[in-house]
């Protein structure tokens, strides 16, 4: 765990991402542009945000290019309690970082299962892992069919090139 850390710390002040295999089934990205890297399998909206889907529990965190343009996050507030339903577009947390402050939105509608806590002690999770240790709810989906809706690996990097 101590070398985990030591690497991020490292990747981070090098400004390169690294991430585990295992969240993308082996191949770390599909796609990286300047320092902001697209994970295949997950989907994505317009906002920045981005969902992994197993089964009927999503995952739900914002992407990498969004921790990057907010710059170092210092302070998540995750509004979404435990049991919450929430509909598409509704404001799950707010995270605050040394340039702004920004609403994170949820992309799919669902029932709250699981709230990071850990964001309170360690919001920079959010910078230097946004697609494994930065999630922020963990939710049973209610609308599958939204996530028709939603932008592909491919699709989100042609997105941010815009």
């Amino acid at each position: 765990m101590a070398m985990r850390q030591f690497a991020v710390k490292a990747a981070t002040a090098l400004r390169v991402r690294c991430s585990p295999a295992s969240l993308h089934g082996g191949s770390p990205f599909a796609f990286s542009r300047g320092y902001s890297s697209v994970v295949e399998g997950l989907k994505y909206d317009k906002e920045h945000e981005w969902v992994k889907v197993d089964k009927d529990t999503a995952v739900i965190g914002i992407t990498d290019h969004a921790q990057a343009q907010l710059g170092d996050i210092v302070f998540v507030d995750i509004q979404a309690t435990v049991g919450d339903k929430i509909e598409k577009m509704n404001t799950l947390a707010s995270v605050e970082s040394v340039k702004a402050v920004s609403e994170v939105f949820s992309p799919v509608s669902g029932e709250i299962l699981e709230v990071n806590k850990g964001l309170s002690d360690e919001p920079a999770n959010v910078n230097t892992g946004p697609y494994e240790d930065g999630w922020f709810v963990k939710l049973k989906l209610t609308q599958p069919s939204e996530l028709d809706e939603l932008m592909d690996a491919e699709a989100y990097s042609a997105y941010t090139k815009e």
